[in-house]
């Protein structure tokens, strides 16, 4: 029994250590593709990119940007040229704390 438990711990961590390894590729193959407009403070999509702040004054940023059709604008291509991008970031950065979640329970942490 023992030998079997252990035979499952072992693959058990391989899938692990395997996830985390298409993990970074996938993390490495994103940084390469990294919009201008995030890189580029002159764009024209940098005043519709916020940092942290918007998190705790969101309703201050969107009033912003609805009052200013060249922000509006800004905003439209902004998320038009990089909503897929973003949203995969956002879906491989979610993976970690799943990863975490996992082997928490698998090994009993609180």
């Amino acid at each position: 029994m023992a030998e079997a438990e252990e035979h499952a711990a072992n693959e058990w961590l391989c899938r692990h250590v395997s996830r985390a390894q298409v993990l970074q590729a996938e993390l490495l193959r994103l940084s390469d593709r990294v919009p201008a407009a995030f890189l580029c403070p002159e764009a024209r999509q940098a005043a519709v990119l916020f940092d942290f702040a918007y998190l705790k004054s969101s309703e201050e940023c969107d009033a912003r940007v609805d009052a200013s059709p060249e922000l509006a604008d800004a905003w439209d291509e902004l998320r038009d040229s990089c909503a897929p991008l973003v949203a995969r970031f956002y879906q491989v950065g979610g993976r970690p704390v799943r990863s975490n979640t996992r082997v928490r329970g698998r090994l009993h942490c609180a």
